[in-house]
């Protein structure tokens, strides 16, 4: 009965969810008609433009399940579920970077290559270390359904709603990452422009030129809502531990994520293409899992918290890794 109880429960938050990003994408939709910028996202074929962008919201998201699957147990299956596109994203431009770095050709091909071959390097690790590291509970099953329904249906609806400020360098960052992808290498003539621009802003526009739509704006405004949405479960998550019951963690969580997702730093830095927003939350959740780690003395929080680290690095000019 529990678990039939646990289930209905899951599924009447997704169609409540599904419904609430039905409404907002057609309130979003007569906003973005009157907004004087949206015609600069628009291809000729605009549902050409919004498949292959979510498209490539799908790859990400996979890319970064796939990696924590094994460490689902670790993180948490919801925890797993949240962090999977902005892992997928990192996974991606962190394989870009390198590949750019060290001169090799540098395609979606190339680095899909260079994924798979990691993915199999830490299957093998990981199955090794523990043999039912791949075994899921009918009732993370659940939490896997929702969560990957949610998140798939919240990508498509960005990228049906373009909602973006264009500023003059969210213009060098859609043209440097464009050029990444043209010339395959870092090129001669690309070298002073790239003084000022940093890597993560830079190569979520080669991803939109190698799935040829116009502007990754939805894969930006992905990576925000699903950040304000780990957030916002991770102050639920540790209020919880606190011993305060569920109720009252959910209500300090919701009024946390509330201010933080109506601030200045969301509304308008969240939407305009710059490093800040990135940079932001890299250093909010390094922080966090740093916290974890010295805290609980699990690795895989170490491991996490050194991810977003190097994140912090290439997201701004004044990174260590950058200079």
């Amino acid at each position: 009965m529990k678990r039939i109880n646990f289930n209905l429960k899951y599924t009447i938050i997704l169609l409540l969810a599904l419904a609430f990003l039905v409404c907002a994408m057609l309130g979003l939709t007569h906003i973005a008609n009157n907004f004087e910028q949206v015609g600069q996202h628009y291809t000729e074929n605009f549902n050409a433009n919004v498949n292959r962008q979510f498209s490539s919201i799908v790859m990400l998201f996979m890319m970064g399940l796939i990696i924590l699957l094994p460490e689902r147990k670790r993180i948490g299956t919801t925890q797993t579920l949240l962090l999977s596109f902005i892992v997928g994203l990192l996974t991606f431009e962190f394989i870009s970077a390198l590949l750019l770095i060290f001169h090799i050709y540098y395609s979606l091909l190339s680095v899909l290559v260079v994924y798979f071959v990691y993915v199999v390097l830490l299957y093998v690790f990981m199955l090794k270390k523990d043999k039912d590291a791949l075994a899921i509970k009918n009732k993370d099953v659940t939490k896997i359904v929702f969560w990957v329904i949610l998140s798939l249906a919240l990508g498509y609806a960005l990228s049906k709603v373009p909602i973006n400020i264009l500023s003059f360098d969210s213009i060098e960052y859609k043209n440097l990452g464009q050029i990444f992808v043209k010339e395959h290498y870092i090129a001669q003539y690309a070298l002073y422009q790239m003084s000022g621009h940093a890597f993560i802003p830079t190569l979520l526009n080669s991803i939109a030129a190698m799935f040829n739509f116009g502007y990754a704006y939805a894969i930006q405004n992905m990576f925000l809502v699903t950040s304000l949405l780990l957030f916002g479960y991770v102050l639920f998550d540790e209020t919880r531990k606190r011993g305060i019951g569920e109720k009252k963690a959910f209500v300090f969580a919701l009024i946390g994520f509330l201010v933080l997702a109506t601030s200045f730093f969301v509304i308008f830095l969240g939407v305009c293409l710059l490093p800040n927003i990135f940079a932001g939350f890299f250093m909010l959740f390094l922080m966090y899992y740093m916290y974890k780690y010295i805290r609980d003395k699990d690795t895989i929080n170490l491991a996490l918290s050194f991810i977003f680290m190097v994140a912090f690095c290439f997201t701004r000019v004044e990174g260590p890794l950058v200079a």
